[in-house]
């Protein structure tokens, strides 16, 4: 079969991108106005990304549709491929982990707060159940099947008769954008390692579930993992945590690129666009 790339238009998909955020933050900020919590407002609000995107990019996913149902053939994820996308997405968790940890420890991290609680000191307290089911639904399923639809599905694929590395490098920097400011350096660097699946193995749900995981890991630590660490200026670099946290970084990172050079060297021939 003849090898052919998605062809949308990327600027316009930028743009409903923006529309359909934008209203989603009218919503989130409506219903914290009526007394909701802020991170059920927050993912009760994302309910309405998918159909207005869906609406918006139909004359694209029309144009587009045998070359993404060939992105999102499910005869193109095999056993060792998800297992794969499983082991990145925990490692990228691990990873960032390290890293804080690092960061922490050597005083590039720090709470101003003098009042601070030196710590460590760590506990689990989870939202109600349904809050947090929504949350699951919300950051597991909806955002990483929506995201890597645009980003990877669209933007990236677009992009690739300019050359796998551009694709790659373009579509993690527009990811990257739609982030807040304090995350975008890990968001860029997932969208790396995101756009290198995709690239790699030729199929959507490569990267979809490596997102899934890592968002899934978020939820748990950030819903339900409350902690303080705060060591005094005085008391920097930790040199034990540093070392310790540094080595793990290298290890999963090592990990990450091992498991990225086992998804293919190849990008699988893709239908031509309608």
């Amino acid at each position: 079969m003849q090898q052919s790339f998605v062809r949308a238009p990327i600027i316009a998909v930028i743009v409903f991108n923006v529309c359909a955020l934008l209203v989603r933050a009218y919503l989130q900020i409506e219903l914290v106005a009526r007394g909701h919590d802020a991170n059920l407002a927050k993912d009760l609000s994302y309910l309405v990304v998918p159909p207005i995107l869906a609406l918006l990019l139909v004359p694209v996913f029309r144009r587009n549709r045998r070359a993404l149902y060939a992105c999102l053939d499910g005869h193109g994820l095999t056993l060792r491929l998800l297992f794969s996308a499983i082991g990145i997405g925990l490692l990228a968790r691990a990873a960032y982990w390290c890293q804080l940890v690092f960061t922490v420890a050597t005083g590039i991290t720090t709470n101003s707060d003098p009042a601070a609680i030196e710590g460590p000191l760590f506990w689990f307290a989870c939202p109600p159940v349904q809050e947090f089911e929504l949350a699951l639904v919300v950051w597991i399923l909806l955002i990483p099947f929506v995201e890597e639809i645009i980003h990877r599905g669209l933007i990236q694929s677009t992009l690739m008769p300019s050359g796998h590395w551009t694709a790659v490098i373009l579509s993690a920097l527009i990811f990257t954008a739609f982030h807040a400011p304090s995350s975008m350096p890990i968001a860029f660097l997932l969208g790396i390692v995101l756009a290198i699946q995709f690239a790699g193995s030729g199929t959507l749900w490569a990267p979809i579930i490596t997102h899934a995981v890592y968002d899934g890991l978020i939820q748990l630590d950030w819903r339900c993992m409350r902690g303080v660490w705060n060591p005094s200026p005085d008391d920097t670099p930790l040199i034990q945590p540093a070392v310790w946290s540094l080595c793990g970084l290298v290890v999963t990172v090592a990990g990450i690129a091992f498991l990225l050079s086992k998804t293919g060297a190849r990008v699988a021939p893709r239908y031509r666009a309608d």
